[in-house]
């Protein structure tokens, strides 16, 4: 686009207000005053969804112009194709548990951005396995983009340890393994505890 560094950022949320869309929105905007041409992939919402219409009515003249692409609800398909295609997978969420999509990106190996929120900080260590900004400042967002958009060989290297440490957290027989550990243990404790209370109730009655 008329010479413009190109990025495809893919972003997983839901309609909800703390998945941060208008976190993203003004990201975008930034990243796209700053000269990029910037396809941010959006699955899970659409165009017309409530959220979308409330950021578009608050942000005014600060919601883009272009660049943002509403994907809808995906298949696993359509999900797959969408973030292998993408440069970047970005999180801009306000309130997080475990954040499955953050995985995802992680286990493909995609450079990832993401907002330090609820559970990210254990899924992504930052300057490691990908960057961590504040949740809620689309500056801060924008600004890691484009570190990475600018450092091709960051974005690649961060990438590749993202994988390597999602590969192990997820691998399923090692998960397989830890649960079987902690139901072994739970069993273990109870007994002891039945022992203890089987003792005490035999002292009680002597």
């Amino acid at each position: 686009e008329g010479g413009k560094a190109r990025v495809v950022i893919h972003t997983t949320m839901t309609n909800s207000t703390y998945k941060g869309f208008e976190v993203v929105a003004e990201a975008c905007r930034m990243l796209a005053e700053a000269g990029l041409a910037v396809e941010w992939r959006l699955a899970g919402l659409k165009a017309d969804d409530w959220t979308v219409r409330v950021v578009r009515r608050l942000l005014r003249d600060r919601y883009p112009v272009q660049g943002l692409g509403f994907l809808g609800r995906c298949d696993a398909t359509g999900l797959v194709d969408s973030m292998v295609g993408a440069d970047l997978y970005g999180q801009a969420s306000h309130i997080e548990n475990s954040p499955n999509s953050l995985a995802e990106a992680m286990l493909l190996g995609m450079p990832c951005v993401a907002t330090l929120a609820g559970g990210t900080g254990t899924y992504l260590e930052d300057g490691k396995t990908g960057l961590l900004v504040q949740a809620g400042d689309p500056a801060g967002l924008a600004g890691a983009v484009l570190e990475l958009v600018r450092d091709r060989e960051k974005a690649e290297r961060l990438g590749a340890a993202a994988r390597e440490v999602a590969s192990v957290r997820h691998d399923p027989k090692r998960i397989k393994e830890q649960l079987q550990q902690a139901y072994d243990a739970i069993v273990a404790d109870r007994t002891d505890r039945a022992d203890i209370a089987s003792k005490a109730n035999h002292v009680t009655n002597l």
